[in-house]
């Protein structure tokens, strides 16, 4: 209003403050928009300063707590214990209350939380190979009671040579570490393995937090003999009710048991037994690796394998002593190097030394692989190498190239030099594999999600690592070989029958179709 009187129109304005008494509830923790928070959470926060009591409001509903229509919780300290449910997200306020103030209540901010996936019943991440007895020692099979040293169950977990970890650290669902379960059931009619669930990760209630399934993951052996897998939960028996040439695939399968119908006590789960038995009178001998033990409040969800069709077939080479293609688009390819033709998977295959055998099926106009496609195959090899790419001729991918090649025994895929993705299942065990990459790109025609599968099982996946980074100019198609960057065993070295390529993603249901399986699985979370 006034600089004092002074002929100049300056005025100067030092050190303003605004006091205010901090009567809500602040600095909650967690933090608002924390994930993977404990079911058995302990919320707390800083009290307002006139804060006699605490109104927790606490749901699933969010306009609930806006409203003040949730159930409420008095405190009187700033922390509330709470049991959650599996996967969800919840909101909450605090509302401090104090009856001799004026107001007596001060409404709270909203906050939010999602609670975590799952629990792990064992995920086998603990075990080592310490002497029993010494410090620290946890051996899986003092948890895991097997058959070791009797007639009646021809189980053994672990691995029993010496100089090796008893447990598996290569072939893994997640984590490092999984467990070999060997079966025998020749002489004993069963193989299984008891654990005691109070020495278990989850503990023994299961009827909270909404719990639905167990879940397990396993992964089998070609060499497999056939036999039954069940679980034991209480002494109540559930037989897998998959195909049971399941055991023979080596990706990692889910197995998910539906906890509701057994009729067993879950607020008292005291054992839990995972074995293999005979099926029939026929006995027999293999392993399966296992990992990844869960409860979790999803309903069980199937995969069930479905014809793909034609539709979106831009080519299919079944090598029946040619490189023809018969999908009848034409795009024949031209064999490179001399390869061969020998017994495939169906019919004849391709059959590559590793040197300087490919199938190049050039004319780069007849694919685009910047929009939807799918490539799948059946390989069998002992070696690193190339399945399918998208290869440029000189070399330099950074024009765009893409390939599906086997990398220390692993299935990958390299684009460019935007990055890699990998499975944690080995295929170069000379046997034949059912291996493919679907990739579907947002709207914008950049950001993608890739997966890869091995047996028609989701072996991988990767989202939003811009798989067209680079534009593709002057790249072809080639069997069995890429001129780019990556691997760095670009040949491809066994037999490789019925490649397909389709200009769309194809579904996880058309993936295992493609790949043999014609009963439903569990489709894995």
């Amino acid at each position: 209003n006034s600089n004092w009187g002074g002929i100049l129109k300056q005025y100067g304005l030092s050190e303003v403050r605004f006091f205010s008494i901090p009567v809500l509830a602040r600095e909650p923790s967690p933090v608002s928009g924390t994930t993977d928070v404990s079911v058995d959470a302990t919320l707390s926060w800083r009290a307002g300063r006139e804060a006699a009591k605490h109104n927790v409001y606490l749901s699933t509903d969010e306009q609930a707590v806006i409203d003040g229509t949730a159930p409420a919780v008095t405190v009187t300290s700033p922390s509330h214990a709470c049991s959650l449910d599996l996967a969800g997200t919840y909101y909450w306020r605090i509302d401090e209350v104090n009856d001799v103030e004026t107001p007596t209540t001060w409404q709270g901010d909203i906050w939010s939380l999602s609670t975590q996936e799952y629990l792990v019943v064992d995920d086998f991440e603990s075990y080592n190979d310490i002497e029993a007895g010494q410090e620290g020692s946890n051996l899986v099979y003092m948890t895991w009671a097997d058959g070791f040293g009797t007639t009646t169950n021809g189980s053994t977990l672990g691995y029993t040579e010496a100089f090796q970890p008893s447990v598996e650290t290569s072939l893994i669902y997640d984590g490092k570490q999984s467990v070999p379960l060997f079966y025998n059931n020749t002489t004993a009619s069963l193989s299984e393995i008891t654990a005691n669930v109070a020495d278990l990760q989850a503990g023994r209630d299961w009827a909270k937090h909404s719990i639905k399934g167990l879940t397990l993951r396993f992964s089998g052996d070609p060499a497999n003999v056939l036999q039954q897998m069940y679980v034991k939960i209480n002494g109540t028996k559930v037989t897998y009710d998959g195909n049971a040439e399941n055991i023979r695939l080596k990706g990692w399968q889910m197995w998910y048991i539906d906890l509701a119908p057994l009729g067993v006590n879950l607020s008292n789960v005291t054992t839990l037994t995972i074995g293999l038995e005979r099926i029939g009178t026929a006995g027999g001998q293999g392993m399966v690796l296992l990992d990844g033990i869960r409860l979790y409040s999803y309903d069980r969800q199937l995969i069930t394998p479905i014809d793909p069709g034609t539709a979106g077939l831009q080519a299919q080479y079944q090598f029946e002593g040619n490189t023809n293609d018969s999908s009848g688009n034409a795009r024949n390819g031209t064999a490179q190097g001399g390869p061969l033709f020998a017994a495939g998977k169906v019919g004849q295959a391709l059959s590559l030394d590793g040197l300087n055998d490919c199938v190049d099926v050039s004319n780069p106009a007849s694919f685009s692989f910047v929009t939807d496609f799918t490539w799948s195959a059946w390989i069998k090899t002992s070696n690193d190498g190339t399945v399918l790419s998208r290869t440029p001729a000189t070399g330099n991918w950074v024009q765009g190239g893409k390939s599906l090649f086997v990398r220390n025994g692993l299935l990958s895929v390299d684009v460019g030099w935007v990055g890699a993705l990998a499975s944690t299942t080995t295929v170069n065990d000379g046997q034949w594999h059912h291996v493919a990459m679907t990739t579907a790109f947002e709207t914008s025609g950049t950001n993608d999600t890739t997966t890869l599968y091995i047996d028609g099982q989701p072996a991988a996946s990767r989202s939003n690592w811009n798989m067209n980074a680079y534009p593709e100019t002057g790249l072809s198609v080639k069997i069995g070989f890429t001129s780019g960057n990556f691997p760095a065993t670009p040949w491809f070295n066994g037999l490789i029958d019925e490649v397909r390529i389709y200009s769309g993603a194809l579904a996880s249901e058309e993936i295992a179709w493609l790949a043999g399986r014609t009963l439903s699985f569990d489709k894995p979370f």
